[in-house]
Formats: C-alpha cells, sequence, structure tokens
C-alpha cells in the first residue's frame, strides 16, 4: 500500500485524522498496543492522539528498515 491509502485507511476507521494507540493497535491486528510504540516513538501527539500522515510516515519508514 502507498501512503496516501493508508491515510484514507486509517482516516476511515475514525473519521478523524488522528489516531489513538489503541486504534493504530487495533488496526494493525496487534492484541497488545505496546507493540506499536516502535512506530510512535517521537511522533508529537495531541492529547492520547496521533497526527495519522505522521504515523504513516513512520510505518513506512520502519518497513523499510526492517527489509
Amino acid at each position: 500500500m502507498n501512503r496516501q491509502e493508508l491515510i484514507k485507511e486509517f482516516k476511515t476507521l475514525n473519521g478523524s485524522l488522528f489516531i489513538t494507540r489503541n486504534e493504530l493497535a487495533k488496526a494493525m491486528n496487534y492484541n497488545d498496543p505496546h507493540c506499536v510504540d516502535r512506530f510512535l516513538y517521537g511522533l508529537e501527539r495531541v492529547g492520547k492522539k496521533y497526527f495519522i500522515p505522521d504515523v504513516v510516515s513512520a510505518l513506512k519508514r520502519e518497513s523499510r528498515v526492517a527489509q
């Protein structure tokens, strides 16, 4: 999936440009929200929510490192 497709998919989960750690874990089929902390580390947040385009960029960056 490309960046825009991921952003669109995450936005449809909650109808917002922001996502919580729990929502991200659920979207990625993780039972434990701590599993997504490595993607969220260092990202700016508003309350308990993260800006979806920042999260997607971190996911893409992490997936390139893992390959």
